[in-house]
């Protein structure tokens, strides 16, 4: 996991303790001069020196985009073909955690922040909703899936459980 936004000790750690996360696998990168678009070639070599790494998590993305202008498509989708390759080199799948825009009349492609490119690029595109009458639930929806059917969550306190939807 690279975050950028969060710190691991007080936030990303005890919510991963919290749903029982192996911690001995999760290691956690806090990155603060990684910058996807000038090159992705740090995390080849962070995800290499990593037994069986399996999952790259980026949080935020926005937050390693560098000089990258994210309004503008071709300079976003620079960056995403860059983390495609990374994917392929290194055997990994990638997730990228973004926010929204809070114009909801937008569609939810619309929302996420910046360029289009982001959801256009991607292979799928997942939104995390709070469900409407339940404060503690959370509905994973894809928007753009790829084979994928919406599962939910509940916080229990610090504890999450799944659910079908």
């Amino acid at each position: 996991m690279v975050t950028g936004e969060d710190d691991a000790a007080r936030a990303i750690v005890p919510r991963l303790k919290a749903v029982d996360a192996d911690l001995t696998r999760i290691k956690i990168l806090e990155y603060p001069c990684l910058d996807l678009f000038l090159s992705s070639a740090p995390l080849v070599v962070e995800a290499q020196r990593i037994p069986d790494c399996k999952l790259i998590i980026i949080d935020p993305v926005t937050a390693f985009m560098g000089a990258c202008n994210q309004n503008d498509n071709s300079e976003v989708r620079r960056v995403m073909r860059g983390l495609g390759d990374v994917a392929v080199k290194t055997n990994t799948a990638i997730v990228l955690v973004t926010h929204l825009s809070k114009k909801i009349e937008l569609g939810v492609k619309l929302r996420v922040l910046g360029s289009v490119g982001f959801a256009a690029a991607a292979r799928s595109v997942w939104v995390v909703f709070q469900k409407p009458e339940d404060a503690d639930t959370r509905l994973p929806s894809p928007v753009r899936p790829s084979g994928s059917m919406g599962r939910g969550f509940t916080k229990h306190g610090n504890r999450s459980r799944g659910s079908g939807c």
